[in-house]
């Protein structure tokens, strides 16, 4: 009679673990398809984000370029000043 029982015990608890180790494939089938997705978003975020970054650079570089094209009229109409400053120096003596 024991004989009859083990098969049956052994065959019982390896369908059980079986079972088990099915229900654990598809969890991780399913982690995976969400990780995968997951992902993806980042993926999609981080080249929205580089884009945005570049087109800030390029902002940041035509600012730059502004600034020194500001400084240099700046200089220019200090010399202008000083130059009409001497003239009317000039006039006045």
């Amino acid at each position: 009679m024991q004989y009859i029982i083990l098969p049956h015990v052994t065959t019982t608890s390896h369908n059980h673990e079986r079972n088990q180790l099915k229900e654990k494939v598809v969890d991780l089938r399913d982690h995976l398809v969400d990780s995968e997705g997951k992902a993806l978003g980042f993926e999609d975020t981080l080249q929205e984000e580089q884009r945005q970054k570049a087109t800030l650079e390029a902002e940041v570089e035509k600012l730059r370029a502004k600034q020194v094209a500001s400084i240099a009229e700046v200089e220019k109409l200090r010399d202008e000043r000083r130059a009409l400053t001497s003239d009317v120096q000039w006039l006045l003596a």
